[in-house]
């Protein structure tokens, strides 16, 4: 059952048995991230008007019961721990424990990059620049120094970009594999779900899960990644605005309070 116990918050429990809680008060180092375990959580979604609105509701309801969210990451941002949005492949493995999830659009701290008049982009799992962004940021993207960022690089001219993917064209997508960390067994599995959610007996006919990003960029930037709903054919984006709308998962024990 679904309740509104705060603006900005859209609490979901769920009563599955939690076998391990692993707290992360500190984000390890963006070359080396390690999930959190995402499955065996519950959770409450966070939105607001704006990624950093959304940005400052995560922290204040983190920061209202920190015990209730101890399975949330964290991050450091000018020696304050907060808790960080989830990164693209944590919201998509709550996706594969909670298919409900499907339902909603979620935005994520995993920022793409752009070069300037160029194809290149760098996909950043846990990028700081979007977790520490101010309360008061009313701009579309963040300026940034593209040379300098540490992540993964995709050539945008090859592959299939800006239109949905088939069935097998998804498992060999260099997007989608760099989103999983080349980890094909997951990414074979949340291509089952979404597809077979979607179109049942005819998913291996059909096409979903696009990638769609920037072209024609002129200056260097920096946006969030997130994924739509199923109705919009779970697509990947890295073209959203940062003073659009936005959500975020908040993890939760999954023993905790449920809902009448």
């Amino acid at each position: 059952m679904i309740i509104l116990p705060l603006p900005g918050i859209l609490r979901i429990d769920t009563d599955n048995l939690i076998k391990e809680l692993v707290p992360r008060p500190i984000e390890t180092p963006v070359d080396d991230v390690s999930s959190a375990p995402v499955s065996s959580c519950g959770y409450e979604v966070i939105y607001g008007n704006s990624y950093s609105a959304a940005l400052q509701t995560l922290r204040a309801q983190y920061a209202f019961a920190p015990d209730r969210y101890s399975p949330h990451p964290t991050i450091i941002v000018d020696d304050q721990i907060f808790p960080r949005p989830l990164t693209m492949l944590e919201t998509l493995e709550m996706r594969l424990a909670h298919p409900e999830l499907l339902d909603i659009f979620f935005d994520s701290c995993t920022g793409i990059a752009y070069q300037a008049n160029s194809r290149m982009s760098k996909l950043i799992p846990v990028c700081l620049d979007l977790c520490a962004l101010p309360q008061d940021f009313k701009d579309s993207f963040l300026p940034t120094p593209y040379a300098s960022l540490q992540g993964t690089e995709l050539d945008l001219s090859h592959g299939v970009y800006d239109q949905l993917l088939g069935f097998d064209t998804v498992l060999s997508h260099p997007f989608w594999l760099a989103v999983f960390n080349n980890d094909v067994p997951k990414l074979t599995r949340y291509r089952d779900l979404v597809f077979n959610t979607f179109f049942s007996d005819k998913a291996a006919a059909s096409k979903s899960m696009g990638v769609f990003v920037r072209t024609n960029v002129t200056q260097n930037e920096l946006r969030a990644l997130y994924v739509n709903f199923i109705s919009y054919d779970s697509s990947i984006s890295g073209s959203g605005l940062l003073n659009d709308n936005a959500r975020f998962l908040l993890l939760t024990p999954s023993l905790s309070q449920k809902s009448l």
